[in-house]
């Protein structure tokens, strides 16, 4: 678990909006019994995938769809 704690950190450090890292992050110290950190990175992932919905909106290529509580985004290949 440590190896995955210090890749996903990295990732966190070196990706623009990390919100799929602070996610994964949240769900390793939950099974680590790691409760403060695990609230901790939860909140930064809502922060920065609110930030990054807001940014991208619909995004360029891709349209959003709602499958559950859980967004997909479905991307839609240029024609040339």
């Amino acid at each position: 678990m440590a190896k995955a704690v210090a890749s996903l950190q990295k990732a966190v450090e070196y990706t623009a909006l990390p919100d799929e890292a602070h996610l994964r992050l949240a769900q390793v110290y939950r099974r680590m019994g790691e409760t403060e950190k695990a609230r901790k990175e939860s909140e930064l992932y809502d922060e920065v995938a609110k930030k990054k919905k807001e940014k991208d909106g619909v995004g360029a290529a891709g349209a959003r769809t709602v499958c559950g509580d859980r967004e997909a985004l479905a991307f839609r290949w240029p024609t040339l």
